[in-house]
């Protein structure tokens, strides 16, 4: 067990302790004589139809305002042992600070005859605090009766009154009361009586109260007989409520409210001087902004925790006692912040909401127990802010913090009057950005992942590294991919970046995804990889129930990028594609591009309201098929089709080509062999060396170089592969025509390689020439063709490729640079290179310097 659970169950057995004690607060008393009696009939063939394991047949609510009691009477059948089990007992809230209850009966209805069991013996009283985990105790009991001896189709029927009211409320009368359920019923009525004026107001029904006078009061009644019963649609909005209901309020204004409950929040000078003093003694840390530290300090210091029995369910505790115990509901915390903020010259003060309902209220007659949150407004020359002191672990400053959309309030202020509007948020798009590099065709993958969360996003995902470990968020994002990638495996740990004054948060995955390629469900000879923005998953598949009665709620702060580049290994054929859905509701994006080796498919969806009208769900849903359609991005891979290529796949007008251009130049390399023929700088019968010095790594290199460029050139599969043509055909004829001149190149390269080898062997008077065109040509093809790849295809390349690229171009450099000067001034070259084509070299004629000695 937890601590904080640990201490959750002390404090819930140190307050049973109390509750026992309460025995004084439950009695047993005769009827009411101010009661108007209501029967209720034994359900009949269709209502029977409609039950489950039991079936009501009488909720009857009456409240005498003047006594502050209100009574309650309820009847039910059983109808089989589920029933037996679940309305077995009967169980009653109270709040023993104001009230007490007095019951009147409790009977089982048995084949017409009645069976007493109201016995005070077997009242137990307990604390459950359903709200303990939520960190609220309200101090209420239970009064719970487990009836004896229930049977299947046995009536249990009973009733009490509550006496007392919050005296929070200060005697003013405010409720509400459904006039139908989500369950059939037999008959319902609810009654007020009244001695003061008292103002009602009826919801989604044209039913209106009896109004009448009974025993010198006014009473409003509803009488109705099965009322309707009402069947939610799944997914409606938190606030949308299709029942019928009747509310019922003293207050003429919201004025009238804040009024009533704006003293509750007034703090004494004495406290005010307090909190100044803690502020003093070295509060604040240095060089960060101090209204900022102050919201964190109530946010995050402060625990959430509420004692809300009686006068502490709308009245906040003195904020020098929040502040020296550490803890304090939602009410205390607003109240301690606004406070802290106004000690540092800021206005400030608490605002009552409805965190669920708050859509509704300016509809709602004026009440306080409209309100079950309390947030603070902060007012300064650049404008009003909210604020809510209970989120913890948020980012950004006091003014930039982000505050729930909680639609309207009641500011408590001397000069509030109405309910306010609170602004709505603008909020940054979550940004994905997913990299597939796939290893091979059929073979692994790894992902990386990077998300950058703003805002709201920022505060959950910073709670969540904040609440759990990392081993185990680990886990949770594993299993939320495997949906998609059932064999992936964590390559690295989760990287989690917090730049908490933006407001800004980057988690960083690494993953290994082995078996990324998947068979394909039609034909075992095809494999496919699939590409799936699985953050938008849980969006883009609503109920497909077009015959929709009631809204469809929408998260109208949604927003996403996801963007997936996948690195391929080799080029494929992309097609490109763009999409765009926009409606009243939202809007979608979706491309894809790429060329090469890469594809980049990006999603964006964006929410544009709260919810889905009815009468437009179908149209919504017609739109979101339409988004499912370019959800999945699939390339697929035809494993037999490759095997035939490796095999017989030869591309005949790429053997013709390479053909007729090792036939050209072999032609040209014949013309030069014997066209060209010039004269030894030197007298080949005094200088005629052997090949050797530096001249003998030419020679290694010659005899290596077109057996390498052979090799390279039968196994590039864009040269006598159908690819290439393929490109032509689907549109890129740049690419084409650039493997075509880069075939051609090195079928030139390769001829004049084999041909500056023959001449250098029988060191021919053209033989440096020769090497001279070589070498620079080497360097200036691969030059080009570097510049001219890396310029049609950028994503082509990985940097590991484009860094072998321009290594070969600055050897190639390197390699003209030293060798041309080389075999143009070298006298080791000029006098190793002097054979010319005829076998017997004419004689030089003599410089007119030079002197011939004759031989003898």
């Amino acid at each position: 067990m937890t601590s904080k659970k640990l201490m959750q169950v002390l404090i819930t057995c140190l307050l049973s302790g109390f509750v026992f004690s309460q025995s004084s607060k439950i009695s047993i008393t005769e009827l009411p004589d101010w009661i108007q009696p209501v029967q209720f009939e034994n359900a009949d063939e269709a209502l029977e139809k409609k039950a489950g394991s039991f079936l009501y047949l009488l909720v009857d609510n009456q409240d005498h305002i003047p006594q502050q009691k209100s009574f309650r009477h309820r009847a039910y059948q059983i109808f089989s042992s589920q029933g037996i089990q679940d309305a077995g007992d009967i169980t009653i809230d109270f709040d023993p600070e104001y009230q007490d209850i007095e019951f009147h009966s409790l009977k089982i209805i048995r084949d017409g005859k009645t069976i007493n069991k109201l016995y005070l013996k077997d009242i137990q009283t307990v604390q459950r605090e359903s709200n303990m985990e939520r960190h609220i105790f309200d101090g209420s009991l239970t009064a719970i009766v487990n009836i004896s001896d229930v049977r299947v189709n046995d009536i249990i029927e009973y009733s009490y009154t509550l006496h007392g009211y919050n005296p929070v409320h200060k005697g003013k009368y405010q409720n509400t009361y459904y006039l139908d359920f989500s369950v059939p019923l037999g008959r319902l009525h609810t009654e007020i009586l009244t001695d003061r004026p008292i103002h009602y107001k009826v919801f989604n029904s044209e039913l209106e109260p009896k109004i009448s006078n009974r025993n010198g009061l006014k009473s409003y009644a509803f009488d109705i007989l099965q009322p309707k019963t009402v069947d939610y649609e799944d997914n409606v909005p938190s606030w949308y409520d299709a029942n019928s209901y009747v509310q019922f309020s003293e207050y003429t204004s919201w004025k009238q409210v804040v009024g009533n409950y704006e003293p509750y929040f007034r703090v004494d000078h004495a406290t005010r001087k307090f909190l100044q003093q803690q502020l003093a003694n070295d509060f604040f840390e240095p060089n960060e902004d101090s209204l900022t530290q102050i919201l964190r300090f109530v946010q995050d210091d402060i625990r959430y925790l509420g004692f809300e029995g009686g006068l502490n369910s709308h009245k906040p505790s003195d904020p020098k006692e929040v502040f020296e115990r550490r803890f304090g509901d939602c009410k205390d915390k607003s109240l301690l912040l606004a406070e802290l903020l106004k000690t540092q010259g800021i206005q400030a003060f608490p605002v009552l909401l409805n965190s669920v309902g708050g859509q509704e209220i300016t509809e709602m007659l004026p009440s306080a127990k409209l309100f079950d949150h309390c947030i603070v407004q902060v007012q300064t020359d650049e404008g009003v802010r909210y604020i809510d002191p209970t989120i913890n672990n948020q980012g950004g400053y006091l003014y930039s913090t982000y505050s729930p959309d909680y639609k309207f309030g009641l500011v408590l202020s001397n000069s509030s009057s109405e309910i306010v509007k609170f602004p709505s948020n603008e909020s940054k798009p979550v940004e994905i950005f997913e990299t597939i590099h796939v290893e091979d065709i059929g073979g692994d993958a790894t992902m990386n992942v990077s998300t950058t969360y703003y805002g709201s996003n920022a505060d959950a995902r910073r709670s969540e590294f904040s609440d759990s470990s990392l081993e185990s968020i680990q886990e949770n994002y594993l299993d939320y991919y495997r949906l998609m990638y059932p064999s992936i495996e964590a390559d690295e740990e989760i990287i989690f970046d917090d730049f908490r004054g933006e407001n800004k948060i980057i988690v960083t995955e690494s993953y290994k995804i082995p078996g990324f390629w998947s068979p394909s469900p039609e034909n075992d000879q095809i494999i496919q990889a699939d590409f799936y923005p699985l953050s938008l998953d849980s969006y883009v598949f609503p109920s497909e129930n077009t015959n929709r009665k009631m809204p469809f709620y929408l998260n109208d702060e949604l927003n996403i990028n996801h963007n997936i580049a996948v690195i391929l290994p080799e080029s494929w054929n992309i097609e490109e594609d763009e999409v765009n859905i926009s409606n009243k509701n939202f809007q979608y994006n979706y491309e894809v591009s790429g060329s090469g080796k890469r594809i980049d498919i990006s999603h964006s969806y964006k929410n544009l309201s709260a919810f889905v009208a009815p009468e437009d769900y179908s149209a919504y849903v017609s739109d979101i098929q339409e988004i499912q359609k370019n959800l999945t991005y699939s390339i697929t891979y035809n494993k037999g089709l490759g095997d035939s290529i490796a095999t017989a796949g030869i591309s005949w007008p790429s053997v013709m080509i390479i053909a007729i251009a090792l036939f050209a130049f072999s032609f040209l390399c014949y013309k030069v062999y014997y066209r060209y023929d010039p004269r030894p700088e030197l007298d080949p019968r005094v200088f005629h060396r052997p090949i050797g010095g530096w001249l003998v790594l030419i020679a290694i290199g010659l005899c290596v170089a077109p057996v390498v460029m052979l090799v390279q050139l039968f196994q590039t599969p864009e040269y006598l592969g159908p690819a290439t043509w393929e490109l032509w055909r689907t549109g890129n004829p740049g690419m084409t025509l650039f493997i075509l001149f880069e075939m051609i190149y090195n079928c030139g390269i390769l001829v004049f390689g084999i041909f500056a080898a023959i001449v250098f062997f029988k060191k021919r008077t053209i033989a440096p020439k020769v090497m001279i065109v070589y070498l620079a040509a080497s360097f200036v093809f691969l030059l080009a063709d570097t510049v001219i790849a890396l310029s049609l295809m950028p994503d082509y390349f990985t940097p590991q490729e484009e860094s072998e690229f321009y290594g070969e171009t600055l050897k190639a450099f390197f390699r003209a640079g030293i060798w041309i000067p080389y075999f143009l001034v070298s006298k080791r070259v000029k006098e190793t290179f002097t054979v010319t084509l005829k076998d017997e070299p004419e004689p030089l004629e003599p410089a007119e310097e030079e002197v011939l000695i004759p031989l003898e």
